[in-house]
Order: C-alpha cells, then sequence, then structure tokens
C-alpha cells in the first residue's frame, strides 16, 4: 500500500490534481462510451472534481473541445494510451464508467480489482454483473444529470465509498479471478460427470 501511496502522490503533483476529487475512466475515446456525457456531468460540479481519461480514439479532439466549450479543460487530463491504468487507479478517487453501450464490461472489474467505487451506466454488461447501491452506483444511460447526482452521492457519504469498495472487491474475488474461475470450472466439471 506503501508504494501506491508513493505513486499517487507522484502522479497527483505532476498531473496537478493535489487537493482534489480525482474521477477516471479507462476507454477507447469513441461515441458508444460516453465520455461526452460525463465531461457535462463534470461541467456541473464543483471545481475540485477532476476527470483523467486514459485512451485513444477518433473522439480525442471532439472531447477536447468539447471540454474547452464547458470551460472545464483544466480539470480534464487526457493522458492518451497506456498499458498501465494501476497507477491511475491509484490516483483515483472514484472510477466511472459512462459508456452508452457495454456489452460485458470487463473495465468494470478494473474499478473493483482496484478497489474503487464505482459509477457506471446502467448498460447491459454492468446491469448483467453488478448490484445497484450495493457493489456500484448505477445511472441512466444518456443522463448527465443522474450521473452528476451520483457522483455528489458517492462523495457526500463516506460509508457509500468504503461499502461501494468491500462489496465490489468481494464480488471480484468471488467470481472472476482466475482461482474463482477455476473453481467454478471444477464444480460444473464435477456436476456434469456424475
Amino acid at each position: 500500500m506503501g508504494s501506491e501511496m508513493c505513486i499517487r502522490d507522484s502522479l497527483k503533483t505532476k498531473l496537478g490534481l493535489q487537493n482534489k476529487q480525482v474521477l477516471f475512466t479507462p476507454a477507447r475515446l469513441h461515441p458508444v462510451k460516453g465520455l461526452d456525457l460525463a465531461l457535462t456531468a463534470l461541467s456541473e460540479l464543483p471545481d475540485e472534481f477532476c476527470y483523467v481519461i486514459a485512451g485513444q480514439g477518433p473522439e480525442e479532439a471532439v472531447l477536447k473541445q468539447q471540454a474547452m466549450a464547458l470551460g472545464i479543460a483544466e480539470r480534464v487530463k487526457f493522458i492518451g494510451w497506456t498499458d498501465n491504468i494501476s497507477q491511475y487507479c491509484y490516483l483515483s478517487d472514484a472510477f466511472l464508467v459512462p459508456s452508452n453501450r457495454e456489452p460485458f464490461g470487463s473495465v468494470l472489474l478494473e474499478a473493483w480489482s482496484h478497489r474503487l467505487p464505482l459509477i457506471s451506466s446502467d448498460s447491459e454488461g454492468a446491469q448483467a454483473i453488478t448490484t445497484a447501491d450495493q457493489n456500484a452506483l448505477l445511472f441512466k444511460r444518456g443522463d448527465s444529470d443522474e450521473l452528476k447526482q451520483q457522483i455528489l452521492t458517492l462523495f457526500s457519504d463516506p460509508a457509500l465509498q468504503t461499502q461501494l469498495i468491500e462489496q465490489g472487491f468481494k464480488e471480484y474475488q468471488s467470481r472472476y479471478t482466475t482461482q474463482s474461475v477455476l473453481g467454478q470450472y471444477v464444480a460444473l466439471y464435477q456436476t456434469l460427470s456424475g
């Protein structure tokens, strides 16, 4: 945990995010990912909130222009593609998945595995693997006001943050780690073999 805190402090300083509430999304910069919606929500949040986006894609210029037009360009950090999202997870206070469409949502597992509170759209993947208000806060796809409200709810309730982190990590450990998946396969095999 000590090295994670060093990475967090160093990266916050490098990106100018000291004393900020950091929201994080790793995503392909594509309209289906709902990043424009997250920028709209951010523009209605207090200045203490900043948004780090890791990824590349065809919408990068459009999203940067939107951030400028909304007056939040200094609060949004486009870091480009990275093979190591862990360092940005350590930096973050919440993990956002604003996707309009997310079939399975392996990105949701990244939030849980890094012990971050998760806020996600009610995409297919999120509905399939999360339990609303237990291990994730969900908002209606395309609704920036509801996203904003979920962010404010999360940051105003430390007990909720702790619950989402603990329950998300518990779900990850029990169903999605290599060990748990192998255990599920063994149980299935034993059932099928009689």
